[in-house]
């Protein structure tokens, strides 16, 4: 089977990383071949190797104009490139897409990797995005891929899509690279709490909360520092909120972050403060496997990874008070960290390796092309 994978090529994050993960995987499966196209022109992103097929975009998938020129020039690719399947990752590549496979050879899998944004009022756009979509993949049959059964369920309602149409497949882990024999759990017991933290800098991740919380920290006596990897337009906020919380010199800002174990290895606990639009975060899995405790907002699909207490720590979104609460507990009882730890690492080590997504999502396609 031949899959062309396409992916928003103007940013990058987890939903990124996953899609190149499974691309590796599935081309480890014997007559699997896979190509990657990215919308818009991504300069030095991390493709892990891979020189992408680029189909000029601009991001304006909310212009139709925009949308059925981009839609027209990825044709032209899936007409010269043949696949199989052309499988796509993220709203804007879901529409272009669905717009492009029309009278191609080729079916469409769409892959389902954040929950709507339920909870506050939708814009024209969006909704005229929500109703361009449900049109599309119905007509063309599409299938989906959902990386939680949250995701699932959430994008059926808000679409109007068929739930014997999505599959559920949890995201996977590469475990060669991250908790691999030779990659050490951390659970110093000397020193400040190193508490990490990884993601685009944007208001759904919620950073706001963590740099509340570690202002908590600071109040009640706690050493820490705060390593916060990534980029984005809320960075410049969230270095003031720091400053006039007093915790600026406990904050660090590194950046985009290309080794990721490395900055696994740097920290004692890892954190997942968002708000929205989650679907089954990446960088949980991988902390988890690294032997990492985790603490994460109780979202879209993290709730069937962690078992509050056990494997991990779940609070309610958008609530500081509840983020400084369990990193005090994890910051004077360095036993339950590893207690923690070690169940997290167990867990995903068992369920959760990217060889069982590739072979779950092989079935998908086989599923889709014996439909023809």
């Amino acid at each position: 089977m031949r899959s062309l994978h396409v992916i928003n090529g103007r940013f990058f994050g987890g939903g990124h990383r996953s899609t190149l993960l499974l691309m590796d995987a599935l081309e480890k499966i014997d007559g699997a071949e896979t190509e990657l196209c990215t919308l818009g022109e991504g300069g030095d992103l991390p493709l892990r190797g891979r020189q992408p097929i680029v189909v000029s975009f601009d991001g304006r998938y909310n212009d139709p104009r925009v949308l059925w020129s981009t839609a027209r020039r990825l044709r032209r690719v899936v007409q010269e490139h043949d696949p199989d399947l052309l499988h796509t990752h993220g709203l804007d590549a879901d529409l272009i897409g669905a717009l492009a496979v029309r009278r191609c050879r080729a079916r469409h899998v769409s892959h389902l990797r954040i929950t709507p944004p339920l909870g506050r009022r939708e814009s024209w756009k969006a909704g005229v995005r929500r109703r361009l979509l449900r049109y599309l993949t119905g007509r063309e049959d599409t299938w989906f891929i959902a990386v939680s059964e949250a995701v699932r369920q959430q994008m059926a309602e808000y679409y109007g899509l068929p739930l014997e149409r999505i599959v559920t497949i949890r995201n996977g882990v590469d475990l060669s690279e991250f908790g691999g024999e030779n990659a050490p759990s951390v659970n110093r017991s000397e020193g400040p709490l190193v508490i990490g933290v990884a993601g685009r800098l944007e208001a759904m991740k919620g950073f706001e909360h963590l740099i509340a919380a570690a202002g908590a920290l600071r109040e009640q006596g706690i050493a820490f520092e705060l390593r916060i990897a990534g980029s984005g337009s809320q960075q410049f906020d969230l270095e003031r909120e720091a400053r006039s919380l007093g915790i600026g010199e406990h904050v660090r800002f590194v950046g985009q972050i290309r080794d990721m174990p490395a900055f696994y290895r740097s920290v004692d606990v890892f954190v997942l403060p968002s708000v929205s639009t989650e679907g089954l975060p990446l960088v949980v899995l991988e902390a988890m496997a690294m032997g990492l405790p985790v603490v994460a907002t109780c979202l879209a699909g993290v709730p069937e990874v962690i078992e509050d207490g056990l494997n991990g720590l779940l609070v309610p979104p958008g609530d500081p008070g509840a983020l400084a609460k369990a990193l005090s507990w994890l910051a004077v009882d360095g036993e339950r960290r590893k207690r923690m730890a070690k169940a997290g690492q167990a867990h995903v080590r068992d369920k959760f390796p990217v060889e069982r997504v590739a072979a779950e999502v092989t079935r998908v396609y086989e599923t889709v092309l014996a439909q023809k």
